[in-house]
């Protein structure tokens, strides 16, 4: 943090670019995107282990802790942030990620549960075909197929 600081000082400000933000020590991903995000007011798709959980869940696949540095869920997550009301969404997806689906699920309150959610169908032992598509995200976003037993 002092380096940080120390470097953020010499430059007279701290930097406003996703690029120049990840360069500075301590910062990575989560925190430049978070900072862009919610105090800049720039587009920013922002990914923690919750979120991580929640996508995967969403998609019926598993996630482990590289998942975050995984092109198709960077890109899944960023295709779902909004371009407008950004910072208000990326605010509401991690408290819904951190209070609804955390690491022993509240499907019974979860608005994904019934309808989208491949993890909470096949919980409650439903068809993952019953789900509405998740086509909305390309082709080239989408995780690699499953593996079936």
């Amino acid at each position: 943090m002092i380096q940080m600081a120390g470097i953020v000082a010499d430059r007279g400000r701290v930097p406003d670019q996703y690029d120049e933000l990840v360069t500075l020590p301590g910062v990575g991903p989560y925190a430049a995107s978070a900072y862009l995000s919610l105090h800049r007011s720039v587009r920013a798709a922002i990914v923690d282990s919750n979120v991580v959980r929640w996508i995967g869940r969403l998609l019926g696949v598993p996630t482990d802790e590289e998942t975050r540095r995984k092109r198709w869920l960077i890109e899944a997550v960023d295709a779902l942030t909004p371009s407008r009301s950004f910072r208000n969404y990326n605010y509401a997806v991690l408290d819904f990620a951190m209070k609804v689906c955390r690491p022993r699920p509240r499907c019974d309150v979860c608005p994904f549960a019934r309808d989208t959610c491949v993890f909470a169908a096949q919980r409650a032992g439903r068809s993952e075909r019953t789900l509405v598509s998740s086509a909305s995200i390309g082709a080239r976003d989408r995780p690699p197929a499953r593996r079936t037993r």
